[in-house]
Order: C-alpha cells, then sequence, then structure tokens
C-alpha cells in the first residue's frame, strides 16, 4: 500500500501551514466541531491543524467534511493506556501461544490476572489524538474508499458513520487500518486450488531415522521432528509455478504448554518468526488445529523451505503449499442466476431424460436438449453449478478421492467438492477449478464426457463461456456482499475462547495477528479486516438476553442500498443464526456518531442514569431484527416521583439487569417503544446506584398487552420440581439414540441366557431421572444395558438397586473404546457425573454392566440418559425463591433426598426460582401452568 504519501508530502508545507494556523481569527467550522475543539483544551491546536490541513493547505471539501465528522463526534470517545493495558496486550500474545482448549482457564489464572491488573490509564480522545495520526486514518480510509469500486458506490453518509472512523473499542490509537490491509488485502485477489504437487510429507525429508515419529491421525502415519539444534533444520524442495505471491501452510504438533518459537526460511532468507501455538499434546493429531499460515512473493522455479527452532521442538506433520491463483476481484464475480455452458466443442447437457444422482455430463456439438446450469454463490468467491429439473436440484460433484477425473450430478449438499471457481482469461471465458480437488471442468474428447482434469492440462478447449438461459439483472452487483463473503475466509480463522475481561482494549495490532478472544475481540476483528478493505460494517449487540444468562454482540455489513446483513463467523454471509432464535428484547448497534436520541443525550445529566447508557454512542435497531410493540407500564410502586426515566430487567440466571429504558408520561406509566413481545422482564427506576422495582414482572403479547405476575399469598399449592434449567440440549434428534434400548440380566457372561429386565419406552426420553420398578424374581450374575441400533449406546448413569432397596456395586464391563477415541468409554456410566456418558465406537451392538460377585435381584433401575445435568440431584442442597412485595422471598432450602423436590403451601401465580447451592451455574425462573407443570422465562 502506499499509505505514508500522503502524510509525506505534508512536510514540503509545513511552513505555509504554521502561518495560517497564526492569522486564524475566526472559525469557518460547525458549531457541534466548535464545541469539541472548546472540549479539546490544550490539544485544541492539534485538531484545528487538521481541519487548517484540508481547508487550506492541500483543499479537500470531502476530506474537510470527514475531519469534521471524526472531530465533531469525538467528544465522548476515549481510550485506555498505560501499564494495566500494556500487561493486558503482554497476556494476550502469552496466552495465544497456549492450546486452544486452555486458553479461557490460563487467562482467567491469577498470574495473568496480576499482568493485566496493573493500574490503565484513561483520557478523551480529544485531548490526546495528535494531528498526524488523524490525517493519516482520514487519507488511508479515502484510499480505501478510493480503491475499491463496492466502497466508492457507498453513500458519503455511511463512509463516514462505518468505514472512516479510527476508533476500535477503548483501545489505544494505532494504524490499524494500513497494518489490516497490509497483513490481509492480498486474499481478496487469491484463492488457494490443490494442486498437483501440493502436499509434502514431513517425514519424507529427513535424513535421521530417530527424527521421525509415529503419530496418532498424522498424515502419513509419521512427524518429523524439529529441534533447537542448527545441525538439524528442516529442509525440503518445492517448485513454484507462476511469479507472485504463494501460500504455505505447516500443520504440526507441540506438545509443551506453551507456544515454540520458529523461524522460517526461504532460500536462506528469512521470512520471518513465527509462534507455534501448543496443540496440547504429542500423540494425537487434532484436524481442528489450524496450520502456521504465511505467504511469500516468488518467482517461479525451485526454491528450498527451512524451518528451525528458536527454542523449542515441534512436530511437523506436513507442508500444504497449494496453487495459490490470482483472480483480481471484482473481475472474477459472476452473477447469480442460468446459464448454458459452452466451449469450442460444443454446448453442455445431461446423459438422461430425468436428473437422478450420478448421472453423467455430456458436452455436444448440437445436443438435443441444452440443460441450463444455475449458478449460486458462496463464501469465498466460489459458486454451486446447479441442475434444475421439475423440482428437482442436482450439483455438478467432483469426485473428492485419489486422482479420479470423475464427475456426476449429485443431491446438493454443499460441500467442498460442489464449489467452484470462475478465473478469468485474458481473451474471453473462464477455467473453472474445483475447491476441493484442485481440478479443472474439462472433457473427454474420446466420449464427450464432463471430466476434471489436473490445472496442468489447461487448454483453450477447456475455456467456457456462459450465456444468459433468462434474465438476469446484472446491471447492479452488491460486490459488498460478494467481498464480505470473500473476506469471510479470512475472518472465519478466529477462534473463540470464552469470556475475556478486555473491555475492548486490547491492542487493534495484537487481535489482528492473534485473532482469538470473546465476541468483543470477534467483532473488533472483523470491523478492522473489512472496512479495511472498503466494507462498511457495525457490532449489533444486546446487553442481556431475555432468557439466557448473558449478552452477545456479532457484526453485520452494510449492502449498497443500506441494508445490514448479518456477517456471523464460521457462517455463511447472511446466514440466520441463532442470533435469530432466541429472544432478543433489545437490539443495539455500535456507531461512531452521537445519537441524539439517546438516554445519554436526553437526560443530559438530569439525573443518574445506569452506567450502560452513559454513552452516546449506540442505537435502537430491534425493529430490524424482530416485528416490535410500545408498552405502556403503570407505576404501581413510586417512591422516587424525580425520576424521569424507568428502565425493563430481564433475568441473568443470578438476577435481574437492564435492558432498555423508557420515558415516564404525564398519566404515571413509563412508556417503552419497539419491544420485542418475548421474556419477562421487570420495571423499575434507578435511585441511588441501585434499582428499584415500580410494579410488577410482565409480559406482553404481539398487541402490547400486559400479563403482570403477581404470587398470592392467600391461596397456595404444592408443588413437584424435577429441573431448575429448561431442557436446551436434549431435543427429538436424541430420542432413536435411546428409545428402544434394553436392561438385561444375566448369569452367563457372555448373556447367552440374558432376559429383559427393562425398556426404554418413548415417555422417558425428557432428560430427567427415570425409574423402571423390576418384579425381583430371579437373581443375576451379570447386568447390562444394551442400547437401540445407531444409538452407540447413549447412556448417562445407571443404578440397579436390590430387592432390599440398596445401591447394586460390581465391576464395569462391557464394550471397550469410545467413538472417535475421544474417552467417553463405559466406565462413565458408573462415575456417579450425571454429564458424562457411554458412547460406544460402533453404532450398533454396544453394551455396558456391572458383573457382580453373586447373584442378586433387581428391584428398580435408575438412570438418567442424555442430559444438561439440570435435573434435581439426591444430596444437593437447593432453595426455591418466588418473587414477592420487589424482591425473592425464600420458602426455605432443603437436601433433595430424591429426584423430586417437593414444596408445600407455595404461593400461586408466582414468579418462582430454584437455586442450587451445590453446584451449577444454569438457573432460569419459571411459572406453572394449570397442572403445576414449569413454563421457563
Amino acid at each position: 500500500m502506499k499509505t505514508a504519501v500522503s502524510i509525506l508530502n505534508v512536510s514540503g508545507k509545513i511552513v505555509f501551514f504554521l502561518f495560517l494556523l497564526s492569522i486564524a481569527a475566526c472559525s469557518p467550522w460547525s458549531s457541534e466541531t466548535n464545541k469539541a475543539l472548546k472540549m479539546a483544551g490544550e490539544n485544541r491546536a492539534e485538531l484545528e491543524k487538521v481541519l487548517i490541513y484540508y481547508s487550506e493547505v492541500n483543499p479537500d471539501p470531502q476530506k474537510l467534511k470527514a475531519a469534521e465528522f471524526l472531530i465533531s463526534n469525538m467528544k465522548y470517545h476515549y481510550s485506555f493506556f498505560g501499564s494495566g493495558v500494556d500487561g493486558l496486550n503482554k497476556s494476550y500474545e502469552y496466552v495465544y501461544g497456549v492450546s486452544r482448549d486452555n486458553r479461557n482457564s490460563v487467562y482467567l489464572s491469577d498470574s495473568i490476572s496480576r499482568l493485566r491488573n496493573a493500574r490503565s490509564d484513561v483520557e478523551f480522545d480529544l485531548k490526546r489524538i495528535s494531528s498526524q495520526y488523524l490525517i493519516s486514518q482520514i487519507e488511508v480510509a479515502f484510499d480505501t474508499y478510493q480503491r475499491h469500486e463496492w466502497s466508492r458506490q457507498y453513500p458519503f453518509e455511511l463512509f463516514c458513520e462505518y468505514i472512516l472512523p479510527y476508533k476500535i473499542g477503548f483501545s489505544d490509537t494505532v494504524c490499524w487500518r494500513s497494518y489490516a490491509y497490509n497483513k490481509y488485502g492480498d486474499f481478496l485477489d487469491y484463492s488457494a486450488f490443490k494442486g498437483a504437487e501440493s502436499h509434502f510429507e514431513a517425514e519424507l525429508h529427513c535424513n535421521l531415522e530417530s527424527l521421525m515419529v509415529r503419530v496418532n491421525g498424522a498424515s502419513g502415519g509419521y512427524t518429523r521432528r524439529i529441534c533447537n539444534d542448527s545441525s538439524l533444520i528442516f529442509e525440503m524442495e518445492f517448485n513454484a509455478r507462476e511469479d507472485g505471491l504463494q501460500l504455505f501452510n505447516l500443520h504440526y504438533l507441540n506438545g509443551h504448554p506453551t507456544a515454540a518459537n520458529i523461524r522460517i526460511m526461504i532460500d536462506s532468507l528469512v521470512v520471518g518468526d513465527f509462534i507455534f501455538p501448543s496443540t496440547g499434546n504429542w500423540h494425537t493429531v487434532n484436524n481442528e488445529d489450524p496450520p502456521v499460515e504465511f505467504t511469500a512473493n516468488l518467482n517461479a522455479g525451485k526454491h528450498t523451505l527451512k524451518i528451525v527452532s528458536l527454542d523449542k521442538s515441534i512436530l511437523l506433520d506436513y507442508v500444504y503449499i497449494p496453487d495459490y491463483i490470482f483472480m483480481k476481484f471484482p473481475e472474477s464475480v459472476i452473477s447469480e442466476g442460468k446459464y448454458y455452458f459452452s466451449n469450442s466443442y460444443g454446448r453442455i447437457t445431461i446423459a438422461a431424460d430425468s436428473l437422478i444422482n450420478e448421472n453423467n455430463i455430456n458436452i455436444e456439438p448440437n445436443p438435443q436438449k441444452e440443460w441450463p446450469i444455475r449458478i449460486v454463490a458462496k463464501d469465498d468467491n466460489l459458486y454451486q453449478l446447479l441442475f434444475e429439473d421439475s423440482g428437482l436440484i442436482k450439483a455438478i460433484d467432483a469426485f473428492p478421492f485419489g486422482e479420479s477425473e470423475w464427475l456426476i450430478t449429485y443431491n446438493d449438499h454443499g460441500f467442498q467438492n460442489q464449489l467452484w471457481a470462475f478465473i478469468p482469461m485474458k481473451n474471453g471465458g473462464y477455467q473453472v477449478r474445483n475447491r476441493e480437488t484442485g481440478r479443472i471442468l474439462a472433457f473427454s474428447e474420446a466420449d464427450g464426457i464432463l471430466v476434471q482434469l489436473p490445472a496442468e492440462q489447461m487448454c483453450d478447449d477447456f475455456i467456457w463461456h456462459l450465456e444468459k438461459a433468462e434474465n438476469i439483472n446484472d446491471d447492479f452487483i452488491d460486490n459488498t456482499i460478494r467481498a464480505a463473503q470473500k473476506i469471510s475466509e479470512i475472518t472465519n480463522r478466529f477462534h473463540w475462547s470464552g469470556s475475556y475481561a478486555s473491555f475492548g482494549a486490547i491492542s487493534p495490532i495484537k487481535l489482528l495477528d492473534y485473532t482469538y478472544g470473546s465476541c468483543v475481540e470477534q467483532t473488533a476483528f472483523q470491523t478492522m479486516v473489512l472496512r479495511s478493505m472498503g466494507v462498511a460494517c457495525a457490532t449489533d449487540f444486546v446487553f442481556n438476553y431475555p432468557e439466557r444468562d448473558a449478552g452477545h454482540s456479532w457484526s453485520v455489513i452494510f449492502d449498497l442500498r443500506g441494508n445490514t446483513i448479518q456477517n456471523n463467523c464460521h457462517n455463511p454471509v447472511g446466514a440466520g443464526t441463532w442470533v435469530d432464535v432466541f429472544a432478543k428484547g433489545k437490539v443495539y448497534r455500535e456507531t461512531y456518531s452521537i445519537n441524539r436520541n439517546s438516554l445519554f443525550v436526553i437526560n443530559n445529566g438530569k439525573e443518574s442514569i445506569p452506567s450502560q447508557f452513559r454513552n452516546p454512542y449506540f442505537k435502537d435497531v430491534t425493529a430490524e431484527y424482530c416485528d416490535v410493540v410500545d408498552v405502556a407500564v403503570d407505576i404501581h410502586y413510586d417512591t422516587h416521583e424525580g425520576n424521569a426515566f424507568g428502565y425493563l430487567m430481564v433475568f441473568n440466571n443470578r438476577g435481574w439487569v437492564v435492558t432498555t429504558w423508557g420515558e415516564r408520561s404525564r398519566n404515571n406509566k413509563v412508556i417503552f417503544k419497539d419491544l420485542e413481545p418475548r421474556g419477562m422482564y421487570l420495571p423499575a427506576f434507578y435511585v441511588n446506584g441501585r434499582f428499584e422495582a415500580f410494579n410488577e414482572p410482565f409480559y406482553f403479547d404481539s398487541l402490547g398487552t400486559i400479563h403482570h405476575i403477581r404470587a398470592s399469598k392467600d391461596q397456595t399449592q404444592d408443588i413437584t420440581l424435577l429441573r431448575k434449567f429448561p431442557n436446551r440440549l436434549v431435543d427429538e434428534s436424541y430420542h432413536p439414540l435411546i428409545v428402544g434400548g434394553e436392561f438385561q440380566g444375566a448369569n452367563k457372561r457372555d448373556f447367552s441366557d440374558a432376559r429383559t429386565i427393562g425398556i426404554i419406552t418413548q415417555d422417558m426420553t425428557e432428560p430427567i431421572f427415570h425409574t423402571i420398578d423390576v418384579e425381583p424374581s430371579s437373581k443375576f450374575r451379570y447386568l447390562r444395558y444394551i442400547g437401540p441400533d445407531g444409538g452407540h449406546c447413549n447412556i448417562n448413569t445407571i443404578v440397579f438397586y436390590d430387592a432390599n432397596g440398596e445401591v447394586i456395586n460390581g465391576k464395569v464391563i462391557g464394550t471397550e473404546g469410545s467413538l472417535d477415541n475421544s474417552g467417553r468409554t463405559k466406565h462413565m456410566v458408573f462415575d456417579g457425573n450425571v454429564l458424562t456418558y457411554f458412547d460406544a465406537p460402533e453404532p450398533s451392538g454396544g453394551w455396558v454392566g456391572l458383573q457382580l460377585s453373586e447373584p442378586k435381584a433387581v428391584s428398580k433401575i435408575h438412570f438418567a440418559t442424555r442430559n444438561d445435568g439440570n435435573m434435581v440431584e439426591v444430596g444437593d442442597e437447593y432453595e426455591l425463591f418466588y418473587w414477592f412485595n420487589r424482591e425473592w422471598a425464600s420458602m426455605g432450602r432443603r437436601i433433595a433426598d430424591s429426584n423430586e423436590l417437593v414444596y408445600e403451601s407455595v404461593p400461586m401465580g408466582g414468579l418462582f426460582w430454584l437455586r442450587n447451592h451445590t453446584k451449577g451455574w444454569e438457573e432460569r425462573i419459571f411459572t406453572l401452568d394449570a397442572n403445576n407443570h414449569q413454563i421457563w422465562w
């Protein structure tokens, strides 16, 4: 990039610049800009330099308008810096080096907490931002605006709000935009394909047998040890097919608890020193662990790759060097729709009258029936090629195994072997190449059947031309969406690693380098990458879901018509996700500009407001996600008549937390606007730093009709409780795993004399403890559970009782091993932990049981199938609360002596909360229906 040119050009005009500053006697800026300048104090001169630079030194009305936008809306933006933030960044870099499964626990450990909990300084940006930094940010943002044709089509106002801002969370000001583009920009124009020589087994490049290490799941069964010894470096030759950028992926194991530092060289020139994070073990490859990736600009021909350990050893599994093809974006974009495919030989047709799986696809000079192909865009600038006929849809499917040339029609599953890229050719037409196999769409001259051939066999006969088979509106192709789809290849590298207490203060540069964290870090990473490539985007969030324990944030992009499209990592752009499923209550969008309708602005310091709303930089966008209604809530308890604003709270598993605000009306109500009609809400005022309810909890319907929940001590009932949290884990898809499973008793070890003593039926699928009564007429030496076909013998807990009601103990027997070596073996059924379960290695025939020391009769079987651990458990201490008189009232603590809790004389019509004081954290409020069944909120 040429990001420094405009700043360097400033130096030649410094004298004139200072002269203009000295004579500036009046202010031509807007009133809001003048307010901001006044608030800047001693830093005012720095900000005025920016304004004068774009108005006098290097006049540009559009950039001046952008500068005023940034400065006038900068009033309340602030940044963290100092030793606390330095410690936070050091801990973030260190934790990147531990295995992905351990990152959250290590981050929260005492030693890392001490590192990041040093005192941080905080300052308003107006008071410390430099003119050089702000000018550079404006220049680079405008470079982005002009570089990409989709950016240039955005309205200027949208550019200012969602591409231009320098601000990333509360982090200190750094030049993240140039860094992001320099690091990731090339990925926009390149795509990786498997080539004829892409896969290099590391152990084959080893001259000492002692360096070869056998590892489970390794690509070739072995790995190559790389040690901190200059005489034992890894070295291999490879061939670059073309001049230009080349991508490398290094797949490895690092069983150390922390990272290894590795130097990579090509042709004896150092590419860089890289962090190789721990993979957690030395013995098994986990294919979900990402490789270390880098690129290098190379000339075509032979090269030598060298890998040297600078400290710890690693095991190198294989090196992947794909064909890295330049596909200038958006020239390689194809409009979705139906097309006829042709080349110099003929036109595509199908060798059958109707669509079926595994049809051959033909090319004929004059086909009797020409079949159009529907092109459907997918992420990463790839496409599916679909045939359609009478409601049937079949995709062009490249057989992905071995060196097969086979191409067929097959069910549309969207896997990599059904994804194709269109690579523009110099004289028109396209090379069509498969993502999975790396092979090109071609045909056999012998019989005209379409095949896939190695890319090295590309010739003019395999150049494809597209002819529209229907009206396709390609006058307006929204390449912002296509760009976001391509960029998702980058942003999908982000690894979610739990809840981080970073408060958005981690350095943007660290985020771009290490790409892990919580949703806060994820959306910041997406924002930087997308904006650096000219895609307008924002972060949407909920403070707390009405029916869950926490809030969430996610990325959205803007198309050229100003519509927002969800852009969640690891999901296709625009795909609905669990964000759409959950009750949201209120959805907000972060902005750079001050929201004049925010509570912060409307209140203007008149009364104390919750910390969540002491921020003018977000706006309500709930109506973009769901149907909304306005709700007017009566003020039933009013001890603070001075409050102008009320709040709605939702339950987060531990208490009430605020989610939105409303204004008090003259008729003693609080009006809440644009609410989603789902969830239970508590209306409250904010008084002296705490919330006080002004009416009872309520839910409301789609018409805005409120239904209050009021407990009545005059009317009571006895209730039986089985769970403290709704069943969100086990749905009907689990039922075939357990229904039909049998409990058997036998006196021969091979169960050849087995008798069935119990069967799991359809009414035993709820994730709670179940009991089967057994007639204790026979004694057995061996007891077991055998799962239904296809169920992998999934069972969590089994307890057999003898004729006296005592627990039967014995030696655990059954099928050995577990599915995919997960460790979920037969012993977990009898470990006393209701969350662990047996997962047999084979779908059918698996069983687990006990060998007894002597034959015993069985009187009952107590068991639990797949569950979330939120049922009532014997020995745990529970406490039932109900909401009464603006607080939680207790019905008393008790230790469960069975898997049911019975409470007597419970007030009717109330809102309840069952707490487990022994373990766990998932607890939801509930009401009771007419049959005393729990209704969860």
